[in-house]
């Protein structure tokens, strides 16, 4: 169902990004499957903090680093996937129409730490265009591209990206053009985001944006009060630690996917305090991505920091550029200005001195 475009190679770019149409590097190691969640709704690999340390240093960088027992689990697609009538799940035929299909690049989050603006500063690029359906991997929109058992549905899913995007396909038709996806609640649904995504677009990169997760709390909540919540601050970090606790999340413990996913539902979205435990989101992320490849992580996950870019916007544009192989196209993007300014909204003591014993 799709094809190259003849007259766009009459104007090609003089740079293109290197966009990888072979299948997965593969260990020659024997590994054994990830063991699979009890829940109905999704088999997503179980994720185990110790195997990947991350930690959140404000004004420094991020960093994970993964075990080195880490190998690649061949079976992947057979266990976690539905091909239907999808001929290649990794296609490695010449046409290029396949990059174009479904978001070659992902901003997963987090909320508050600047996603937007760095998804508009991508867009601005010759060779970025917009999914015209921004969070299909959310589990309110691809739950219709499940099967029973809760496999992906490769296929259908990347039909529908593709039939979504025809129009925008057709107006820029260049072979060159990748698309972006950016949802801040990407990186929160860690137990039911990864695979379908990955079983969908395993060419995906992940970039993700972290915050000191107490600032991210206080502008949360200032966001959320001009949209009509009228509840004390203290009052709404205490509720989300009461449902965290329900579901069998307590502080420096590893929750099981179905603890976090039991907790995604009674939070409603919303997660405050949650959405800051960013060791459990990114290790289940990073659990699913090294099922598929050895090399997944480190090819195709970046970690940013919020302050850096606020700080220092160049030096994060630039990593973003070689991360996705892109040209940097010198004056036709405009970055934010850079600010030395404090990023920490307003939040009384005693209650920022609780969360940073919460977080530590």
């Amino acid at each position: 169902s799709s094809s190259s475009s003849s007259s766009s190679r009459n104007n090609k770019p003089t740079r293109k990004p290197t966009i990888t149409t072979g299948s997965p590097k593969k260990s020659k190691s024997n590994s054994t499957k990830p063991k699979s969640s009890n829940s109905t709704s999704s088999k997503a690999p179980k994720a185990s903090i110790q195997q990947t340390k991350i930690k959140y240093s404000p004004a420094k960088s991020i960093t994970a680093s993964t075990s080195e027992s880490n190998t690649t689990t061949t079976s992947f697609v057979e266990e976690y996937c539905s091909l239907e009538a999808a001929q290649e799940w990794y296609p490695t035929t010449n046409d290029t129409m396949w990059q174009q299909r479904a978001p070659y690049v992902i901003l997963a989050g987090t909320l508050e730490a600047g996603i937007p603006s760095l998804s508009r500063r991508l867009l601005q690029h010759s060779q970025l265009q917009p999914n015209n359906h921004p969070g299909f991997f959310l589990p309110k929109h691809y739950r219709y591209f499940l099967t029973k058992e809760g496999k992906p549905k490769v296929w259908s899913a990347r039909n529908h990206l593709y039939s979504m995007n025809t129009k925008e396909l057709k107006r820029n038709a260049s072979v060159y053009s990748i698309e972006s996806d950016s949802a801040t609640s990407y990186l929160f649904w860690s137990s039911r985001v990864p695979q379908p995504l990955f079983c969908t677009c395993p060419w995906t990169k992940l970039i993700v944006l972290l915050r000191n997760p107490i600032d991210r709390i206080a502008a949360q909540y200032q966001a959320q009060t001009k949209l009509g919540l009228r509840v004390p601050l203290e009052e709404w970090i205490e509720t989300d630690l009461e449902l965290l606790q329900s579901a069998g999340i307590v502080a420096k413990t590893t929750p099981t996917t179905d603890q976090w996913s039991s907790y995604l539902t009674a939070a409603r979205g919303n997660g405050p305090v949650g959405r800051g435990l960013y060791d459990i989101q990114l290790q289940q992320w990073i659990v699913t991505m090294s099922a598929m490849s050895d090399t997944k992580v480190n090819d195709d996950l970046l970690l940013l920091n919020y302050d850096d870019w606020r700080q220092q916007p160049q030096v994060v544009w630039t990593k973003v550029l070689e991360f996705l192989k892109l040209p940097a196209e010198t004056g036709r993007i405009s970055l934010p200005t850079s600010t030395a300014e404090s990023t920490s909204p307003p939040m009384d003591a005693s209650l920022r001195k609780k969360l940073k014993k919460y977080f530590a």
